[in-house]
């Protein structure tokens, strides 16, 4: 039966241009794929899922001639063929766009775009005027609005997603892997990025579409494919399957009750009761106007707007990490001195930050070495590493760490190293957690076991202020909800539970309650 759907399928979007059969492979005798079947058609987006571990960036790696498999063969139109490196992929008409972003800061935007196609005006000169009229095109072909002379390093995370996205398909190619490429954009960069998908089904490319959003596969994939420990699962139609179904092939087990914890009511404050945090007129040049909120304990708050909006600013400077910031910062009812981070942790503070790999970890350290380092101090020189191995243990466990302390940070899965952050801030026993981003890149699996820790900080009377880009995560985890537009507060949910997306889209919008009743049905 499924192997007719899947000849219904072919038939419908057309001929594979690229077909895995069989591929195995492993990595010092740990297995990571075995015997691994997939096929991508012209003009058909295929979504690739699968907790973090599942081996799905080991799949696109050969795909991409980053890894040789072991055994198995790889199609490209019905011919086999060994990709040695890269290189010999994109020849073949393979383009990806990977979540760890590949750009080079110290060049501008075309540099990037076209590095090693550059227009030459005689040998080795480069035709400058030309690389910028090339990669102006490119981008107007595209819709992406991104100054093609600035350079990469002024670029905010989601406009460098967008010229990773512009450099792959600059190289006409016939497929694209894209691995989790809404992950730093805006809503309005995600809609482009739908309607280019829609543009690329016409020009009959094939796209393998990796994300942990299960609302945009079943919003713009044919087919999806689930991977579970190195094996596929299952490959169906996206229209015969559901969200709960695709979730228990993926983790083995049904989540559809438990990805967001219950909310308990918070009892109403006593007479004199003093928020854990609050903020009052917090203001940063071109970033934030006259901010003020509050968060009381064992509350979790959450932060949504659009990218852009001033929520990864606002935490940064209740963290002491925006040195231009001006305002107050009150810790239950007291006023801090909160100039530097250091200062914040010591008020009883802690954050999570957007970026683990760039901002929350040494990921070449082990995770013993990056979960004691906001507590391993030296009196007189001497380091009480026994007691901190004790202290590191403890939180590690606290979190649900599938790891050893010993082990090196860099190769764990996405999940387990966000867990490596919280066990880091867990272990200063905070009073106020921040977060940016909580489960920014990690699997259905990993946010659900997140989002059960964060409640369950809450309910030991810790206070949570959380920002996402992710609406439905917002609305599931958050008692409140603040919303952020241009640099100021545009909004609150007292109840979350009976917001609704449009609602907190229309207050990032800045759209006034009065104008959206106004609106045509």
């Amino acid at each position: 039966m499924e192997e007719a759907a899947h000849d219904d399928q072919i038939e419908a979007s057309g001929p594979p241009f690229l077909r895995v059969i069989g591929v195995r492979k492993s990595f010092d005798g740990v297995h990571a794929l075995h015997g691994v079947d997939l096929d991508c058609l012209e003009g058909e987006v295929h979504a690739l899922v699968g907790e973090n571990g599942a081996g799905k960036s080991t799949l696109i790696h050969v795909m991409t001639g980053v890894h040789r498999p072991d055994s198995g063969s790889i199609l490209i139109r019905g011919a086999e063929r060994h990709f040695r490196q890269p290189s010999e992929a994109e020849q073949a008409g393979i383009s990806a766009v990977y979540q760890e972003l590949s750009l080079i800061d110290d060049l501008d935007v075309a540099e990037n775009i076209l590095l090693h196609r550059e227009p030459r005006r005689w040998g080795p000169l480069l035709n400058r005027n030309r690389l910028y009229d090339d990669c102006r095109a490119l981008l107007k072909d595209l819709e992406i609005d991104v100054d093609v002379r600035a350079p990469v390093r002024s670029l905010s995370i989601a406009r460098r997603q967008l010229v990773e996205l512009a450099r792959a398909l600059s190289r006409s190619s016939s497929l694209v892997i894209m691995d989790e490429p809404t992950a730093s954009l805006t809503i309005a960069e995600q809609e482009h990025l739908f309607t280019l998908l829609e543009r690329l089904r016409k020009r009959r490319i094939a796209v393998l579409y990796v994300s942990h959003r299960l609302e945009e596969i079943f919003r713009i994939a044919d087919r999806v494919t689930v991977l579970r420990d190195g094996a596929k699962v299952r490959t169906m139609r996206v229209s015969d399957t559901s969200k709960a179904e695709l979730v228990e092939l993926m983790v083995g087990r049904s989540l559809v009750h438990e990805l967001y914890p219950q909310r308990k009511p918070l009892p109403a404050p006593s007479p004199g009761a003093k928020p854990a945090l609050e903020v009052v007129s917090m203001n940063s040049p071109g970033r934030l106007q006259d901010v003020s909120l509050k968060v009381w304990p064992g509350e979790i708050v959450g932060l949504a707007g659009l990218i852009g909006s001033g929520r990864s600013s606002l935490l940064h400077s209740i963290f002491g990490a925006d040195r231009d910031s001006r305002g107050s910062v009150l810790i239950a009812g007291r006023e801090i001195r909160v100039k530097s981070p250091r200062q914040a942790i010591a008020a009883g503070m802690a954050m999570i930050c957007e970026d683990r790999k760039l901002e929350g970890l040494a990921i070449n350290l082990t995770n013993f070495a990056n979960i004691s380092v906001t507590f391993l101090n030296s009196r007189l020189g001497i380091f009480h590493v026994g007691k901190a191995r004790s202290r590191a243990r403890e939180a590690a466990s606290r979190v649900a760490l599938k790891a050893r302390l010993v082990d090196p940070t860099r190769l764990l899965s996405g999940g387990n190293q966000q867990k490596v952050v919280l066990a880091k801030w867990i272990a200063t026993k905070p009073s106020v957690l921040l977060c940016d981003e909580p489960t920014r890149g990690i699997d259905v699996g990993a946010k659900a076991e997140i989002y059960r820790f964060l409640r369950g900080l809450a309910d030991e009377g810790v206070a949570v202020l959380f920002a996402s880009s992710d609406l439905p995560e917002v609305l599931g985890l958050a008692d409140r909800i603040l919303v952020m537009s241009e640099g100021c507060l545009a909004g609150e949910f007292p109840d979350a539970q009976t917001a609704t997306e449009d609602q907190i889209m229309f207050a990032a919008a800045g759209v006034e309650e009065s104008d959206r009743k106004s609106e045509p049905a």
